[in-house]
């Protein structure tokens, strides 16, 4: 038995690389052929193209992340834990209180591992399970989510929560249950919202803030959002009471789950300048609002200003990079249609230049978020176990 240990590899970047934009490329070809209503006809059936290469997306992922190697440092830091968890760990019985104070096994995340146990599934057989949650849920989001093909390129970096899942399982099958969650409350419907949030309160904690997040979306009041500047004071007064409230904080989270990470606070803000950038561009033209209402997008200019107002909280209490994986796909939808909106201010002839121009960004941040997370994730060098 050959051993893999952890080190930089260029190849397993542009393997990562070279992933993403086969995902995004496959999506834009769906998204075309949605478009175009293509079908082809089987037996008495005439079956949807885009589904043929939503299936496709589907096994090409799941045979590049659940056939991975898995060792010490190498294919995810958190697996090994996952590994004894899902080999030793019983049924977990349901704890209201442990559950309220974010303490105790996840009740829906490990019962999963339990009863795919019991039926006489291995570790894979639960990757497999997992990473089919996620994958589908991302199909389904850009499905329901993205008409214009021009934008998939976008969706390149879709691919980073999904690289994620290779180590904080929990936290991403989480996500996508949020992402499914958001994208329903984007269409008003606050029942399935709930529920997708329950779910994926129930698979990872962290994700009480989407159930805060629903709440925020049915009372704000809609004159708020059509007001720049008190959105923008309130933005400063959320830095200014998150900066007073930290003692406090402290004290409330001391018995709960959180205790530790609250307790070594690192505050750097170069991270989160994208989304601030993100942000600032989206208030910054009052256009930008009715473009997202003409294509049905408003709801994530609520769900994203949500996140600017709580996010100073996250950053204080060292929560920020877990909170922030839960709204990836909503930031990375806003993003996208930003990037369209403002192409009305860019002269005819340089319109193919700015396009090239975002893919660059699009890719080498991307690429930059590798180099950031890979020694951590411990997700380099890969290697797919079916090639050895």
């Amino acid at each position: 038995m050959f051993v893999i240990k952890k080190e930089w590899s260029y190849i397993t970047l542009i393997v990562y690389l070279i992933m993403a934009l086969l995902m995004a490329f496959l999506f834009k070809k769906a998204i075309q052929s949605k478009n175009n209503k293509e079908t082809i006809k089987f037996k008495k059936w005439n079956l949807k193209i885009k589904y043929l290469y939503y299936i496709l997306i589907y096994l090409i992922f799941i045979l590049f992340s659940c056939y991975r190697y898995i060792g010490v440092d190498v294919g995810g830091a958190d697996v090994p834990n996952y590994v004894k968890y899902f080999y030793n760990l019983g049924y977990v019985n349901f704890d209201l209180k442990k559950t309220l104070i974010f303490n105790g096994y996840e009740y829906l995340f490990y019962n999963t591992m339990y009863l795919i146990r019991i039926i006489g599934g291995n570790f894979r057989t639960f990757l497999i399970f997992e990473n089919s949650v996620m994958i589908i849920s991302l199909i389904y989001f850009v499905d329901k989510n993205i008409e214009e093909e021009k934008k998939c390129y976008w969706l390149t970096l879709a691919f980073l929560p999904l690289l994620k899942g290779f180590n904080i399982i929990r936290n991403c099958v989480s996500a996508f249950f949020c992402y499914l969650s958001m994208s329903k409350l984007n269409e008003n419907k606050y029942l399935i919202s709930i529920v997708l949030a329950l779910i994926a309160y129930l698979n990872h904690y962290v994700a009480i803030v989407v159930l805060a997040l629903i709440i925020f979306y049915k009372y704000l009041p809609d004159d708020i959002l059509k007001n720049k500047k008190l959105m923008v004071i309130l933005n400063i007064l959320s830095i200014i009471i998150s900066c007073i409230s930290l003692p406090l904080l402290k004290i409330i989270l001391a018995n709960t789950g959180y205790c530790g990470y609250v307790a070594k606070i690192d505050v750097s803000l170069w991270g989160y300048i994208p989304y601030m950038l993100i942000y600032f561009l989206m208030i910054l033209d009052n256009g930008v609002k009715d473009y997202l209402i003409a294509i049905k997008h408003e709801g994530y200019y609520k769900i994203i200003y949500f996140l600017s107002l709580m996010l100073p909280f996250f950053i204080i209490l060292n929560a920020a990079n877990r909170v922030l994986l839960l709204f990836d796909l909503p930031i990375i939808i806003i993003a996208m249609d930003i990037s369209k909106y403002y192409t009305k201010y860019i002269p005819k002839k340089y319109i193919n230049l700015y396009n090239v121009l975002i893919f660059f960004l699009v890719v080498s941040y991307f690429l930059f978020r590798i180099y950031r997370i890979w020694d951590g994730y411990c997700i380099m060098p890969y290697h797919n176990v079916l090639f050895q």
